[in-house]
């Protein structure tokens, strides 16, 4: 993929470093590490959800209804953590671009005497990093205690009527606890199936400024224009 002079003359080198360093190992890490615990997640999310519609199935949808209402606020955050990982590779980018200039130029460093200078340069692009990182472990992080109250809710309405029908003999306590345990089992697969889907996120911010370079249009060579003239 060759891409024209000029796209190096506008891009420092190590925003082009932070593209294929960090932003590829970034897809990399959610391709290798997120792929098979999405794989068991999600089965044995369909398995206990199997499970509970067998034992009792209009338990079940009643269990569920308040699950629709996680989908808008955790899109929301999805989408936060996407522009905060855009903004964070972005910094990280301009952080490294700082480290290789002041390593290639050390010596206009020293002899300008503009150590300090690089120096403050390279804190605020940390300082600033580290807020986004910040911002981005609490979006990551409040999914979990979202997801807990929703399981509360939904597991106290069962508990409710559920125990009305065991007390009425309706359904047998053996079904109950069944239906309890599955319900509860439950969380663990769906929590950790919110975390990947915002980890997924995170990553496609890297991904796409990956093929942002990809997608460019090639640098068109023209060859053989000029005829070279004969010579002795």
């Amino acid at each position: 993929h060759k891409l024209p002079f000029s796209f190096f003359e506008d891009n420092e080198t190590g925003q082009l470093m932070s593209r294929i360093m960090n932003d590829v190992s970034i897809m990399q890490s959610t391709i290798t590490r997120l792929l098979k615990e999405l794989i068991q997640n999600s089965i044995t999310l369909i398995a206990l959800l199997g499970w509970v519609f067998y034992l009792k199935w209009d338990w079940a949808l009643i269990s569920i209804t308040l699950f629709p209402v996680m989908i808008l606020p955790v899109g929301n955050i999805a989408r936060k953590l996407k522009r905060l990982s855009h903004k964070g590779q972005e910094i990280l980018a301009d952080l490294s671009s700082t480290i290789i200039e002041s390593f290639s130029g050390v010596k206009v460093v020293r002899a300008f005497g503009m150590e300090s200078m690089e120096q403050q340069k390279f804190n605020d692009f940390s300082g600033v990093f580290l807020k986004v990182m910040k911002k981005n472990v609490k979006y990551v992080e409040i999914t979990s205690p979202f997801l807990e109250l929703v399981g509360v809710m939904s597991s106290s309405i069962i508990l409710w009527y559920g125990g009305f029908q065991v007390l009425t003999d309706k359904v047998s306590q053996g079904t109950f606890i069944a239906f309890i345990v599955g319900l509860f089992m439950m969380y663990t697969p769906l929590r950790l199936l919110f975390k990947i889907y915002t980890n997924i996120q995170s990553s496609l911010a890297g991904a796409e400024r990956v093929f942002s370079i990809l997608d460019m249009d090639e640098e068109n060579i023209k060859e053989g224009i000029h005829k070279l003239p004969e010579f002795k």
